[in-house]
């Protein structure tokens, strides 16, 4: 609505000014008005410069957004493989010296120095698990698509983290059959990231609402919380990769939502965000000319 209001507003008075000064003021005998137009379009095309980069027009800044989000997980995959690559080799190596001094020990009869080994190869393993499971959060496998119901891998999603609600309830509202051509494992991801969020957004309980719904152009998915929300000044950041609200001590390293971005986007769709103290809702738009295969 908003984007449809700018682009009148930008239209609508050049071109009726136009038609006032060439014909409605010639016709009463006014020649000379016409003159004026330049100034006119200089002014519409100042605030058509100025809503471009603040609001969008004609879904032009939506496009400039997709192409910053492609370059930071392109960025994104080039430093974690050389991250990777990196700690890998060290983690082999301390995992050599630490056989080594192990077998020195026990040569030795040191159970103290055993002792410590222990605890330098637990230090080990969780840096392993700790890289494995921070690999798998920014690793994008090849797509699998194919024509999937909405509604069967939202609750597939909802299933594997039933556990995890304890004092908090999921309402799901399917008012609209929704059919997308999309890599079922990518979505049931972004799902639970999404829902996850919500959950950690209401350490004291509340209600998750899932919601199915049709506009004239688009399949809409939104997932809403009642949790304390979002301040304006961080909004327009949670779907920078590694930006986190989180605690230090928290697991989340930042690309959760970046990640929901990115698979929404190369799905041809987009996110919205509304929050307020009450709540946040999150709403994944894809058009429905793009899934009409």
């Amino acid at each position: 609505k908003r984007n449809r209001f700018f682009t009148n507003l930008i239209f609508i008075p050049p071109i009726s000014f136009a038609l006032i000064t060439n014909y409605i003021l010639r016709a009463f005998g006014d020649h000379d008005s016409w003159r004026y137009n330049t100034d006119m379009i200089i002014i519409s095309f100042s605030f058509f410069i100025v809503s471009l980069f603040k609001y969008g027009i004609l879904h032009i800044r939506l496009n400039i957004h997709r192409l910053y989000w492609k370059q930071s997980m392109q960025s994104i995959f080039i430093g974690t493989a050389m991250l990777n690559h990196k700690l890998k080799n060290d983690i082999s190596k301390l995992q050599l010296f630490c056989r080594r001094m192990e077998q020195y020990a026990n040569e030795q009869h040191d159970n103290e120095l055993l002792s410590n080994i222990q605890n330098i190869q637990e230090v080990v393993q969780h840096l392993q698990a700790t890289l494995s499971k921070f690999q798998s959060k920014i690793t994008f496998r090849s797509s699998e698509k194919k024509r999937e119901n909405m509604e069967e891998v939202m609750e597939e999603s909802i299933s594997s983290i039933r556990h995890m609600l304890n004092q908090i309830q999921i309402e799901t509202n399917y008012d609209s059959t929704i059919i997308l051509y999309c890599d079922k494992q990518q979505f049931k991801e972004v799902f639970v990231n999404m829902i996850l969020n919500a959950i950690e957004a209401m350490p004291n309980g509340g209600t998750i609402k899932v919601h199915f719904q049709e506009s004239f152009r688009y399949h809409i998915i939104q997932i809403s919380d009642t949790g304390t929300g979002i301040d304006k000044q961080t909004l327009p950041h949670i779907f920078e990769p590694f930006f986190t609200t989180k605690r230090a001590k928290s697991k989340n390293y930042g690309i959760g939502l970046t990640y929901c971005c990115y698979v929404v986007q190369q799905h041809g769709g987009f996110i919205e965000v509304e929050s307020e103290k009450c709540g946040t809702t999150f709403s994944l738009k894809f058009p429905k000319y793009s899934f009409l295969k």
